[in-house]
């Protein structure tokens, strides 16, 4: 909220009161007999003094009401209140998103506020597994501020694990339908297409999120496991080597890559991807299950399933 610029006040300026017009002395009535010109000068100087006290008395009123009155300008959104939740494929929701202005065309001051409050309500029930909770409040947000495309992304987050597909799908297109370049949103729409199958749906979602952030690993590692579902083995690779070049310590695109490197019959390099996402997660078994399948392919003795994981 911009701090409002005070009205400035002349009253008790350097020390001295300002003169009102109660201080005016008016002019004795003409007489008669006065001079030629005599009564017109009279009439003039009143008028000259009424004038200045006038002016005198503006000066020292108080500021005008609308001084008073809250700025228009729009309160922070739920993302900027409160940073917005992770998606479950670990995406996080844009901040700050809406355009200068657009709040307060849609919601006057106090109904911001509320719905902030509503927002970050149901952050909180959501996490703690509050989904029916967490639903409602967001709803309750929205209805106050429809056009904030981050609550249209969480809401859709909250449905998706909630189960209620169709639903997220709804509320990820808003968002996108309100700020297309919306990567996240284009992320997570294309899981759920993924989940329902429809692959290339799916595929056009991780392009669309890869070119608005062309360094995003998950988009990246999304687009391979589609890319593997389509037998498109070769682009998948570039996708997941992609991902795990982006971030080292990405469990899954090291999985994902050392799969597929196993299904090319390159098993050294899927070895060596598989042995670096059992290092990042020891307690991955359907990696660790993966590796011991790739060494028995080299001929490598696996280690004794009573003993630590594969290194």
């Amino acid at each position: 909220m911009k701090s409002k610029r005070k009205q400035k006040s002349h009253r008790g300026q350097g020390g001295q009161n300002t003169p009102t017009a109660a201080a005016v002395s008016p002019a004795p009535p003409p007489a008669t007999g006065l001079r030629p010109g005599q009564l017109g000068a009279i009439v003039v100087g009143i008028l000259a003094l009424v004038a200045v006290a006038a002016y005198l008395s503006n000066q020292s009123a108080p500021p005008n009401k609308a001084a008073s009155v809250p700025s228009q300008n729009p309160t922070p959104s739920a993302a900027q209140a409160s940073p917005a939740l992770t998606a479950p494929t670990n995406v996080v929701a844009k901040s700050g998103a809406n355009a200068p202005g657009k709040e307060a065309e849609t919601a006057t001051p106090g109904d911001q506020e509320k719905s902030v409050e509503f927002i970050n309500r149901g952050n909180e029930f959501l996490s703690h597994g509050q989904l029916d909770e967490a639903i409602a409040s967001y709803r309750q947000g929205l209805k106050l501020k429809p056009d904030d495309e981050d609550v249209h992304y969480n809401l859709g987050i909250v449905l998706a694990k909630a189960g209620r597909i169709d639903e997220a799908i709804k509320e990820y297109q808003e968002a996108l339908r309100l700020l297309p370049e919306y990567a996240e949103a284009h992320n997570n729409l294309g899981n759920l297409y993924s989940k329902k199958g429809d692959l290339t749906a799916a595929a056009a979602e991780f392009e669309a999120a890869l070119k608005n952030s062309p360094d995003s690993a998950n988009a990246h590692n999304n687009l391979g496991t589609v890319r593997i579902r389509q037998g498109r083995i070769n682009d998948a690779i570039i996708q997941f080597a992609d991902a795990a070049r982006m971030k080292p310590d990405y469990v899954e695109a090291h999985f994902n890559l050392g799969n597929a490197y196993a299904q090319q019959g390159r098993i050294e390099e899927a070895v060596a991807e598989l042995s670096e996402a059992v290092r990042l997660k020891p307690d991955l078994e359907a990696a660790q299950r993966s590796l011991e399948k790739a060494k028995a392919r080299l001929g490598v003795r696996p280690t004794d399933s009573r003993g630590p994981p594969f290194q």
